[in-house]
């Protein structure tokens, strides 16, 4: 089938066609939630615990492991990454997309993991539970060029690619 004779043998069905587009377009324009500054859910949150002087290897076993198995009886926990070393245990736990009370699942981390303390090795500091690191500020920077003091004129202005560079380099 022709598009272009289609659309100019049937103009009213092209026209109702655009005009529902047109519509849906406006419904979906004026029932937009706007925000100056949208939130922003942070679905992570860490678990460190920290053993003065053991080796990775006793934090690994006694500390990690532990840790890891009670926070995966979370269901609304998706991943868990966890880092070793030297006195001091780390666990990233990330809650499921889903999820849209983040507060509720970090609470519940902090109810599974609290009453292991007893049952740490003798020295081992009770785990904290850090759910507001996700914290986020923006700063929005304006970049452009003004002429030199005592000229009226930019002598040479910058094309808008060299600005793009620099803008990536004050990014950076």
């Amino acid at each position: 089938m022709n598009l272009p004779r289609f659309a100019l043998t049937h103009r009213s069905v092209v026209l109702a066609f655009f005009a529902l587009l047109f519509a849906v377009g406006l419904f979906n324009f004026a029932t937009m939630p706007r925000r100056e500054d949208p939130e922003i859910t942070i679905r992570d949150a860490l678990v460190i615990t920290s053993w003065p002087g053991a080796a990775a290897e006793k934090v690994e076993e006694l500390i990690t492991d532990p840790l890891e198995k009670v926070i995966a009886e979370i269901a609304e926990v998706s991943t868990i990454e966890s880092i070793s070393r030297v006195g001091l245990s780390v666990i990233q736990v990330t809650a499921d997309d889903r999820v849209t009370d983040t507060d509720q699942v970090w609470d519940e981390v902090r109810a599974k993991v609290g009453p292991l303390q007893p049952r740490l090795p003798p020295g081992a500091q009770p785990p904290i539970v850090n759910s507001d690191f996700g914290v986020v500020y923006e700063i929005v920077f304006a970049l452009y060029q003004t002429p030199l003091p005592g000229t009226q004129a930019i002598e040479r202005p910058y094309e808008p690619r060299q600005l793009e560079i620099f803008a990536e380099r004050i990014e950076d």
